[in-house]
């Protein structure tokens, strides 16, 4: 028994260690072009006698980076017996979570003899904030390949490390969608009196839904034959929009006598290079009569009710 928990507890003991572990996928090759970003260059190497060393800042894609070298492995991640070489963020501070710096970087080791360098590239984006201020490699080059005399790497005590970092841009422009549902019962209420005579554009005063101004126009319909007929009532913005949004309303048209006219809901696009305007509904005369043939105090009452309001804008990212 004592045995079989003992290999329980080993075997938890390793998944449990291996928690934190990063793991590591990165492409070798070599090349004879020199580093573009930065080089750091080290004397007296193996007289190196602190686990980490950092290199002096310098500045790429708008960003502040340093290197933080272990000559010897980051042990508490598993470099024994290597160079372990990480690129370090050095202005984390002065990003939100929102702006967190994202890049894609390769780590160089110079050889001398051969005068090109030893190529080490992640291969994927990381993602570099107050949280997670350095990637790198824990594995660099061993450092039985990197004290090979037959190699380049460390001559005459010193050696050459550098570092290429493309750090991706955040968006020039954010894009947003969001819906927002009108007022629950909150109805707009326009009484029009001398509804059958009147002959021009009849405008209610601006109401407010969800922030946005609107108002109700009232118009004789343009199509010759119902003319002087045909009512029609169109919802427009009252100013400026700003930016684009997708508006869908429902409206009744009530008179004295209790005769009603609703319209289907309706939509439409409003903004600077769409529609200024959108036809709620369109009326007769005669859908709102009573039994004499005519509409009681000639006068109506209209409802407008704004069901959703969609925005689609755009802004500067931060």
């Amino acid at each position: 028994m004592a045995r079989l928990f003992r290999k329980l507890f080993m075997r938890s003991k390793r998944q449990y260690t291996n928690i934190d572990q990063t793991k590591e996928r990165k492409t070798e090759s070599t090349r004879i072009t020199r580093p573009a970003h930065f080089l750091f260059r080290i004397e007296s190497f193996t007289q190196l006698s602190h686990e980490n060393y950092e290199s002096p800042e310098f500045e790429c894609g708008d960003h502040t980076w340093k290197l933080s070298l272990y000559p010897n492995g980051n042990t508490k991640l598993g470099g024994k017996g290597h160079v372990s070489l990480y690129l370090v963020i050095a202005d984390a501070e002065n990003y939100s979570l929102e702006s967190d710096v994202h890049a894609m970087f390769k780590l160089f080791v110079f050889d001398q003899k051969q005068d090109s360098y030893l190529t080490i590239q992640d291969d994927q984006v990381r993602r570099f904030s107050t949280m997670k201020k350095e990637w790198g490699f824990t594995k660099l080059i061993s450092l039985k390949k990197f004290y090979d005399a037959t190699r380049g790497y460390l001559v005459d005590d010193s050696c050459v490390f550098g570092v290429e970092v493309l750090a991706i841009p955040p968006a020039v422009k954010l894009g947003s969608l969001s819906v927002v549902r009108g007022p629950r019962d909150e109805i707009f209420t326009l009484k029009i009196e001398k509804f059958s005579t009147l002959d021009d554009a009849h405008f209610s005063e601006p109401f407010t839904v969800q922030g946005h101004q609107w108002k109700l126009v009232m118009c004789r319909s343009k199509e010759s034959k119902l003319k002087g007929e045909r009512r029609c009532f169109l919802l427009t913005p009252h100013g400026r929009v700003g930016s684009k949004l997708f508006v869908r309303g429902a409206m009744r048209v009530k008179s004295v006598g209790g005769s009603s006219f609703s319209g289907f809901p309706r939509d439409c696009w409003f903004g600077d290079s769409v529609a200024s305007s959108m036809e709620m509904a369109a009326v007769t005369l005669s859908d709102l009569t009573d039994e004499s043939g005519s509409i009681p105090d000639d006068s109506v009452t209209v409802e407008v009710e704004i069901l959703t309001i969609t925005k689609l804008a755009t802004s500067e990212s931060k």
